[in-house]
């Protein structure tokens, strides 16, 4: 069973309204993976980032699910693709890109997160735990970024081609992955 996962800092996106989290996905698996999982003693699915099929994509804020399905492309043909979810509290809504395209934005109460545990590769169905091993992210991550910021789609298209700086003051978190061992 898979219960590998990683720890990241919860202040990341903790007391967060506006923000964007954005990542480069590469995976075969078909089948539910969370990506990123922030929970609370009261509330496992506080913010999670959550692959449900080859072309369905969920995003969990404080239990509200929202579900994107991605007609035209198969998310999981084992070929890198970028997201991006942001999340605009002045317009109660997130949206959802892929590869640098608006999949469109969703209406949803945006409110402070409470993050006490987040995880990567796992989804918490309890703090810190009660892990399912068929719902591990089961392939590869590049590039998790976190913007405390509402990004706009041009920002995104650069984002994507890797055009940002990294000593930006809105860029509040910054995982490369690009370790070839250890």
């Amino acid at each position: 069973a898979n219960l590998d996962y990683v720890d990241l800092p919860e202040a990341v996106i903790h007391g967060r309204t506006n923000m964007t989290v954005e990542f480069w996905l590469k995976t075969q698996k078909v089948g539910q993976q969370a990506i990123v999982s922030g929970a609370n003693a009261g509330q496992d699915n506080e913010y999670l980032l959550f692959l449900d099929s080859e072309n369905e994509f969920r995003v969990y804020r404080k239990g509200q699910i929202l579900s994107w399905n991605i007609f035209d492309s198969d998310l999981t043909n084992f070929q890198w693709h970028h997201f991006a979810i942001v999340d605009d509290a002045a317009l109660d809504q997130t949206t959802l890109y892929v590869d640098g395209v608006s999949q469109g934005a969703k209406a949803r109460n945006i409110t402070p997160l409470n993050v006490q545990s987040l995880l990567l590769g796992q989804d918490q169905d309890n703090l810190g735990g009660g892990f399912q091993s068929a719902q591990a992210f089961d392939g590869q991550l590049a590039e998790l970024v976190v913007w405390d910021t509402v990004r706009s789609a041009a920002d995104i298209r650069k984002d994507r081609a890797g055009f940002f700086a990294d000593n930006d003051a809105r860029l509040v978190g910054h995982w490369k992955f690009a370790e070839t061992s250890g």
